[in-house]
Parts: structure tokens; C-alpha cells; sequence
């Protein structure tokens, strides 16, 4: 896991080690690089991030079952979770 504050050079880093080791460094996630996609397709597909195909139903379950989900719906905030098929 690489953390830490934007522009510190996290991309730069895992690119530079997968590049030159040629290692499988596992599931890549960036949550800028996903916030410009959901903004631009307002979906993603978990299978360009190596996720196994059935993530979002299990995101969903784990949403659904949160006490702060329950507790926010409960209180009247309307939260709009979707999941598409592909």
C-alpha cells in the first residue's frame, strides 16, 4: 500500500518499481483516477482494476448493512448506490 498526501508522488513510485521489476503489484486503486471516471462514465468497471467480478455486490451487501448507512437513511439522506451489470 502506498499512502499519502496528493502529489507526493505515490503514481510515480508504484509505476516506476512495476516498470523496471516487471512485478505483479497486485490491485491497483487511485481515487483520483477513479473520481475522473465516475465523473466522466459515472460507472466503473471493476474488472479494469483486477476486482473479482462479484465486488459490487459485495460492496453493496457491505453498504446496505453499515450502521452509518442505516443510520443516515434512517435520518432521511437519500443515497443513491447503484450497481450495473456489464
Amino acid at each position: 500500500m502506498f499512502a499519502g498526501p496528493n502529489g507526493s508522488g505515490k503514481s510515480t513510485v508504484f509505476s516506476e518499481i512495476k516498470s523496471e521489476y516487471n512485478l505483479d503489484l497486485g490491485v491497483y486503486l487511485n481515487a483520483d483516477e477513479i473520481e475522473k471516471k465516475l465523473k466522466k462514465n459515472e460507472h466503473i468497471n471493476p474488472i479494469d482494476y483486477n476486482l473479482p467480478k462479484d465486488i459490487g455486490k459485495k460492496f453493496s451487501d457491505f453498504v446496505n448493512s453499515h450502521t452509518l448507512y442505516k443510520k443516515a437513511t434512517k435520518d432521511g439522506f437519500k443515497i443513491n448506490l447503484t450497481r450495473c451489470a456489464n
